[in-house]
């Protein structure tokens, strides 16, 4: 109980958590092993999410224990690396797949859109 408070999270997101960290850290350890091109692989963008995601729930548990004021940004860090999960997810998902390709697609019309806001919200703030 006392690992949950200091871990800011409900029993039951923490075990799933652990649950999906196992299961990606598996698939990864197969790919490495089944892998003919280990040192392709290993410098691969989608085997760098996968250590990503890994390295920071461990981090985060690690940390987790820790009260130093300069962990903070630290742990910042690795609560925004958990939404690379999504891609990793994405992999597995044709609706993902689609809507990277379609954002992909609309990345001109997205950073216009963008731009824009950020210039009403300069001149009106």
């Amino acid at each position: 109980a006392e690992f949950f408070a200091r871990y800011g999270a409900i029993q039951e997101f923490v075990t799933t958590d652990a649950i999906c960290v196992a299961w990606f850290l598996m698939v990864l350890l197969l790919h490495v092993f089944a892998s003919p091109n280990k040192r392709e692989l290993l410098v691969s963008f989608k085997t760098g999410i996968d250590m990503v995601i890994i390295a920071s729930f461990f981090l985060s548990l690690i940390l987790a224990y820790t009260t130093f004021s300069r962990f903070l940004f630290i742990k910042t860090l690795i609560r925004l690396s958990f939404s690379l999960r999504i891609l990793k997810l994405a992999r597995h998902s044709l609706l993902l797949n689609s809507l990277g390709l379609a954002l992909k697609e609309a990345s001109r019309e997205l950073i216009s859109v963008l731009m824009f806001v950020f210039v009403i919200v300069f001149l009106y703030a």
